[in-house]
């Protein structure tokens, strides 16, 4: 793990001191972490339609379909954001303007 080095005034006029800070957590991390909680999310938000479909079964035959479809459509919109900041974080595609 690299770390970066900061120099800052001491206490005393014209003193500096030099801090070494860890470095920045990388932004693999964080995609990672979103991809990881949206995974989490997905088994959660199925877990709750899962029991509800009898329930909803009574209520109107297609409502757990349709309950399923909106859940699904939530949980792919999300995967796509996270798939659209992998592309740029590589550097996807790169637009010129001419």
């Amino acid at each position: 793990m690299s770390t970066e080095t900061l120099t800052v005034n001491g206490g005393k006029a014209g003193e500096k001191k030099t801090i070494l800070l860890p470095s920045r957590p990388k932004k693999r991390l964080f995609i990672g972490m979103l991809l990881i909680v949206t995974l989490l999310a997905a088994v959660l938000l199925f877990g709750i339609w899962y029991i509800g479909v009898p329930g909803l079964e009574r209520i109107q035959p297609l409502l757990p379909w349709a309950i399923g479809a909106l859940l699904t459509g939530a949980v792919l919109l999300s995967f796509f954001g996270i798939f659209n900041m992998v592309l740029a974080v590589a550097g996807g595609c790169r637009i010129s303007r001419g």
